[in-house]
């Protein structure tokens, strides 16, 4: 047996602001490291009889052979190196104006037993890389970085590499493991191509980002492993506010969202106290939010201490402003509402830790 780990490569669409740094992921108690390497230019071509092609030695070249001198509006990344190509094929051979088009290079890793029986999954590999992306649009909010799920162009241009464990290596904590780099040998390559169908794209614009900010954020969710649900309903409240959509729907929809979290929280801490199921459901239609927020979770969290009280007196806040809108069609700034949000931020990522 040969321990090791495995390093999956992507160019994901897009410019995501974070720099050269580790992430760490556990999911189902497997444990992965996510880094960042770098951000390049995509390259263009309009010859669709053109192709990347792959010798018996794994090495990958043109089809026919491009001259650089003469095509001065393609992005070149370095082409000594054909591994450093992204290549973008017109679907219907018509020319295309590509703005700003950037991707970012990321690299996934886990530890595998043996790296030589090693057979890959790549839907894992997937789900971490979908996890990853959604943790730091959270961290982020960044709208320029979409989800694998919502974007028109695919995932591009991937490898899978090994790297077998020393003995040194073996001395380490499986976290400090997954993080060394050197050379890793090459064990799957795949190349494939974008096809775009617009005309003309404009994505992956790179933004003033604050990676140091950013990436102090998705640390703390990752470490905090904070609910994917709950991020996905944060998110589309976000995105929502940036398109300027009207943010009284966007702060009653989330808080209906919260409700729901707060009944299934208390319900089952009732019912793990001994309390019959049948008579949560004969009375659970006369308990009102404000007295489920204020005397049912302060009575039914474990511990109280003075964070827990600031988070509960936050989202009452929250409470109290949306019952002014359904109640006295009070019309929120945009600011109260992102005030709001962020106060049901840090309750879904309280309750979700207890």
């Amino acid at each position: 047996m040969a321990k090791g780990k495995i390093h999956k490569y992507y160019y994901y669409p897009g410019c995501i602001g974070l720099m050269n740094e580790w992430f760490l992921l556990d999911i189902n108690n497997i444990k992965y490291a996510v880094a960042i390497k770098r951000h390049v230019k995509g390259l263009e071509i309009y010859d669709l009889d053109n192709s990347v092609i792959i010798d018996n030695n794994g090495n990958a070249e043109f089809k026919r052979k491009i001259n650089i001198k003469d095509l001065p509006y393609f992005h070149i990344i370095n082409h000594k190196d054909m591994h450093d190509f992204i290549i973008g094929f017109n679907a219907h051979g018509e020319k295309r104006i590509i703005k700003n088009y950037y991707f970012t290079e990321l690299l996934i890793c886990k530890e595998v037993d043996d790296i030589i029986s090693y057979k890959p999954n790549y839907s894992e590999f997937e789900n971490v890389l979908t996890k990853f992306i959604l943790y730091y649009k959270m961290a982020a909010k960044d709208k320029s970085i979409k989800m694998p799920s919502e974007s028109n162009i695919s995932i591009f241009l991937d490898s899978l590499k090994y790297y077998e464990y020393t003995k040194d290596d073996l001395e380490l904590e499986v976290n400090e493991r997954l993080k060394i780099e050197r050379q890793s040998k090459s064990f799957l390559n795949n190349q494939s191509s974008i096809i775009l169908d617009n005309n003309e794209i404009e994505l992956g614009k790179i933004p003033k980002h604050n990676a140091i900010e950013i990436g102090k954020n998705l640390k703390s969710l990752l470490e905090n492993n904070t609910s994917d649900e709950h991020l996905y309903k944060l998110l589309i409240a976000y995105d929502k506010l940036e398109l300027d959509k009207d943010p009284k729907m966007i702060l009653l929809e989330l808080f209906i969202y919260t409700e729901t979290q707060i009944y299934q929280y208390i319900k089952k801490r009732k019912i793990d106290l001994g309390v019959s199921k049948n008579k949560l459901k004969d009375y659970e239609t006369e308990v009102g939010i404000g007295y489920m927020i204020n005397i049912e979770l302060p009575m039914l969290i474990p511990e109280i201490d003075s964070n827990t009280r600031q988070v509960i007196g936050e989202l009452d806040k929250v409470r109290k402003l949306r019952n002014k809108i359904v109640h006295n069609n009070f019309i929120p700034t945009k600011k109260e509402v992102v005030n709001a949000i962020k106060s049901i931020e840090k309750f879904l990522s309280y309750i979700h830790d207890l």
